[in-house]
C-alpha cells in the first residue's frame, strides 16, 4: 500500500461519528452475509472495507454491524464499527478505496456490473463473536438471516443476541 493509500485510509478511519455512537445507535444493528471467504479477510485485516450495492441512509459511521458468516459456518461470528461510509459510482468508489477492499478488481467490477452506484464501508474495530450466535439459535425466535443485509432494532428478537453489549 502506498503512502497516499495509507494517509486516505486514516483519513477515513478518522472520520468521527456525527454525534458519537448515539448516530450508530440510531441506525440500529446492520446484519451483513458474507461468504466465508470473505469473513476470514475482514477478521485477519485483509479486508478492510464492504462493498454493498445498496446500504441504508441511516448506515453512517459509528453503526454496528455484524457479519452472518453463510454456509457451511452459518453463524453470526463477527463485529465491528464503520468507521466512514463511501457512497459513489463503482469506478470512483474502486479508486477511493480498493486498495482496502482485500478483493481483486476483476470481482469488484463483477459485483456492480450494472449498477450505477455502489457503497463501501470502511471498518474499524472488528472483532470475532465467541461464542458465535448460530443460525438455529437465530432461527428459535423466529429470524432468518437476509440475503444481504438488514437493519436489527432493539425491539427485534434478535437484537440482544448480535448487538455488542459494553
Amino acid at each position: 500500500m502506498d503512502a497516499a493509500a495509507r494517509a486516505e485510509l486514516a483519513r477515513m478511519l478518522s472520520t468521527p461519528p456525527s454525534s458519537g455512537d448515539a448516530a450508530g445507535a440510531a441506525a440500529g444493528v446492520l446484519l451483513v452475509s458474507i461468504k466465508p471467504c470473505y469473513a476470514q479477510l475482514i477478521e485477519v485485516g485483509f479486508k478492510r472495507v464492504e462493498f454493498r450495492k445498496r446500504v441504508p441512509a441511516t448506515v453512517r459511521p459509528g453503526t454496528e454491524v455484524v457479519f452472518y458468516v453463510s454456509a457451511p459456518v452459518q453463524a453470526v461470528q463477527l463485529r465491528a464499527r464503520v468507521a466512514a461510509v463511501c457512497r459513489a459510482e463503482p469506478a470512483a468508489l474502486w479508486r477511493k478505496v480498493g486498495q482496502f477492499a482485500g478483493t481483486p478488481k476483476r470481482d469488484f467490477d463483477a459485483y456492480f456490473s450494472g449498477f450505477e452506484r455502489g457503497v463501501g464501508l470502511v471498518l474499524e474495530q472488528v472483532e470475532r463473536i465467541d461464542p458465535a450466535v448460530k443460525v438455529a439459535r437465530l432461527r428459535g425466535v423466529g429470524f432468518a438471516p437476509p440475503q444481504s443485509l438488514r437493519v436489527i432494532r432493539a425491539g427485534d428478537p434478535a437484537y440482544g443476541m448480535v448487538a455488542r453489549h459494553a
